[in-house]
């Protein structure tokens, strides 16, 4: 079973937001303030749906209140609506 991860380290992060490491690393402090998640000290990591969340609200997307549900029930029946 593959399962992919939530949680990304900071090489993860930065290519998510097609930046490098060095650049995440110089702006975290900055990105934080405007609401960026931030790091999960216990997993080490950062929460990509939080981060997916944050660059929606970026952009001005709302999401639905099941947005998530949804997603989670065409992963688990394999189909979408």
């Amino acid at each position: 079973m593959d399962i992919e991860s939530r949680i990304w380290n900071q090489e993860e992060v930065a290519i998510r937001l097609h930046m490098s490491s060095k650049w995440f690393r110089q702006k975290r402090n900055k990105l934080e303030a405007q609401g960026f998640p931030q790091k999960n000290k216990l997993l080490g990591g950062w929460d990509a749906k939080a981060i997916e969340l944050w660059l929606d609200q970026m952009a001005g997307i709302k999401r639905t209140s099941n947005y998530d549900e949804d997603d989670c029930l065409k992963a688990i029946k394999g189909y979408e609506n």
